[in-house]
């Protein structure tokens, strides 16, 4: 450890924020300009994803979550900015309570909205205005989601 900050990965000894997932933690696959992260292996229920991981010496930054923590049990997920893709069953079944989606995510595929049941906080990294873009479609008012709070922080999610 530095300065409690980062910690060491050992495929390839870079630094990653220490209080951010390993990438040990999920499968992936690597897609054009990035990683996609598949299937949440680790056993933490509050899960912040790091904007890169490191594979063999080399920086690559999260695209895509893909199926990432369905039928998985957790309580907090933070997305990071650079995210540009959310497919549809990310977070099926999950038990999911609180959740930061960045300002960065484009595109949410098919019914992504409606595999949240008693989501009670959502954070969003951009503005209401962007966040209904965001939604395309499905009403706001018809998501099963409890609150939801516009230009937050990735961190907020963490907060009590």
């Amino acid at each position: 450890c530095i300065n409690n900050k980062y910690m060491v990965v050992a495929d390839d000894q870079k630094m990653i924020a220490s209080d951010c997932a390993p990438l040990s933690d999920f499968r992936y696959d690597l897609v054009e300009g990035g990683i996609c992260l598949k299937d949440y292996i680790g056993k933490k229920s509050f899960i912040k994803i790091s904007d890169n991981y490191y594979i063999n010496g080399r920086e690559y930054p999260v695209k895509v979550l893909d199926t990432t923590f369905a039928l998985t049990n957790i309580y907090a997920v933070s997305v990071p900015e650079g995210v540009t893709t959310i497919e549809i069953a990310t977070f099926n079944s999950c038990g999911i309570k609180k959740l930061y989606l960045p300002s960065s995510l484009s595109k949410v595929t098919g019914t992504f909205w409606h595999y949240f049941h008693d989501l009670n906080t959502l954070y969003y990294g951009g503005s209401e205005e962007q966040f209904e873009r965001l939604l395309g479609d499905v009403d706001r008012w018809d998501l099963d989601i409890k609150h939801i709070k516009y230009n937050a922080i990735p961190d907020d999610v963490f907060k009590k």
